[in-house]
This record gives C-alpha cells, structure tokens and sequence, in this order.
C-alpha cells in the first residue's frame, strides 16, 4: 500500500492510501499502534499535498493515528498542527468537508492527548469553525472534544466565553450528535451556571449572546 502513498503516484493513488490506512488503523484500533510510526511521515506530508482530497484523508488520518497510539503521536502533534492550521482559513464551498475534517482532528488531538496542544492557540481557530458545515458525521468528534474540556472546566475554554457558549449551543441542534454527547455538554454547561466562581460569568455571557443561541442555553441548563 505504501507504493500508491508515493508522491510519484496520481492523487487518487495517495488519497486512497492515506484513506485506507485510516480506515484500517480505525478499525484495528490499539492493536494497530505498531504500525502507527510508518504511516506518520505519509500522513504528515499528505497535510501538505496540493490534492484537496489528499489533504482532507491526511485531516482524517491524523486523528485516526492519535486515538490509536496517543503516546506515540503526541511528540508529532507540533507538525500535524502546523499542517492543519491552513485548513481552517478555507472558505470555498467545495473546501468546507476539508476544514470540517481539520476541526474533527485536532478534536480527536485533544481527546487523546490534551496535554500536548497548546490549547490557548488552538482552541479560538477550533471554535470558529463551528458549527460544521458539510461533513456532519465529524460533529460527534467536535462535541464530544466540547464536552470533555467543559466537563474539565478547563481554563483556556473558559477564557474564551462567549465564543464557547455560542459552541455549547450548537451542539444541541447540530446533526450526528449522539444523545450522551449532549447529556455530557448540558451536565458541563449547569456545572457553569451554576458554581458560585463561575455562575456570574455564566450569566453575563449569556447577556452577550444572540438572542436564539442565549434562550437555547437557558432551557438546556434549566
């Protein structure tokens, strides 16, 4: 499989061998782990492929390879971002299933090593490309991600309030969300309201909030 990987190869070729190894090492999980260190270079590159579909299988991939050997990716997590990051910045329509891919792997980056992205870069790029706009299957990655760090009360989410309120809120209209994704988003956002270091904050950031999006969280917390 690594031939069709190659740079000599179509984009087609790359794309879908960067797609099947994801796929593979989805699927096999833990167990797939040794395999993980051969596919890092392909994938990293492939973030830098001037194929559009190369680049989002890469996106893909790169989450992928996160869940199933945390400890092994986390020293790559500098160049996966760095490759990533361009992605957000697109805003063609054809590109928006690119940078809903960029969003769900750098989602599954926190996830399976938090303490290995500089969240208080990361975080203000990843909570503007939301609410996803083409590839609504990666909403469960994006929301769970939400949840954790809610659930975490971590500060570099709470210092962006509003903006991760207005996140928050998506969660409970976006497609693909899984009914224990929002569950765990709702039990963060009460947590919030209603914690006396935080309860004042709460409220006056739902003060600043669009009307719609601000009455949406004041049911959820109830």
């Amino acid at each position: 499989m690594m031939k069709f990987a190659k740079t000599s190869r179509p984009s087609s070729d790359r794309a879908m061998a960067i797609g099947c190894f994801a796929e593979m090492l989805q699927f096999m999980g833990a167990s797939g782990a040794p395999h993980v260190a051969a596919v890092i270079p392909v994938v990293e590159a492939g973030l830098h492929d001037p194929s559009p579909a190369v680049r989002r299988n890469s996106a893909f991939a790169v989450g992928i390879l996160a869940s199933a050997a945390p400890t092994a990716v986390a020293p790559h997590y500098p160049a996966f971002l760095a490759g990533l990051r361009p992605l957000f910045d697109l805003t063609h329509e054809s590109d928006l299933a690119l940078k809903d891919n960029a969003a769900s792997a750098v989602a599954r980056l926190v996830l399976a090593a938090p303490g290995a992205v500089p969240l208080s870069q990361v975080l203000p790029v990843f909570l503007d490309a939301l609410p996803l706009k083409a590839d609504l299957i990666e909403n469960e990655n994006v929301y769970t991600c939400l949840a954790f760090l809610y659930e975490a009360r971590h500060p570099d989410l709470l210092a962006l309030f509003p903006k991760a309120a207005l996140a928050a809120a998506h969660a409970f209209t976006a497609e693909e969300v899984s009914d224990n994704t929002k569950a765990r988003v709702r039990s963060g956002l009460r947590v919030l309201a209603a914690a006396p270091e935080t309860a004042q904050a709460f409220a006056d950031v739902l003060s600043k909030l669009p009307p719609e999006a601000a009455s949406l969280l004041q049911k959820v917390i109830q």
